[in-house]
């Protein structure tokens, strides 16, 4: 690789690493305005940001009595693996 190449790559790495913290800051500024609600539909194991995004947007704030409607449980479950003999 000649210097003109290393150069170039060297560059394009610089760009890459400021393209990412570019990137980083845009998600930061998006989490900061996902209501809290939509963090603690998040929280229920086997739902994403984007299902909790999904579900916020057609029930509005399931902690209500929507939420047993929805068949959603706000607190997680414990599942105990029970070994027959």
């Amino acid at each position: 690789m000649n210097d003109a190449e290393k150069l170039a790559l060297k560059q394009l790495v610089e760009l890459l690493k400021s393209l990412e913290n570019i990137v980083k800051e845009v998600e930061d500024m998006i989490i900061s305005k996902i209501p809290q609600p939509v963090i603690e539909l998040s929280k229920i194991l086997g739902v994403s940001l984007i299902s909790a995004v999904t579900i916020y947007a057609e029930f509005g704030d399931v902690s209500s009595s929507k939420a047993a409607y929805a068949g959603f449980a706000l607190s997680r479950v414990v599942i105990v693996n029970l070994t027959l003999v």
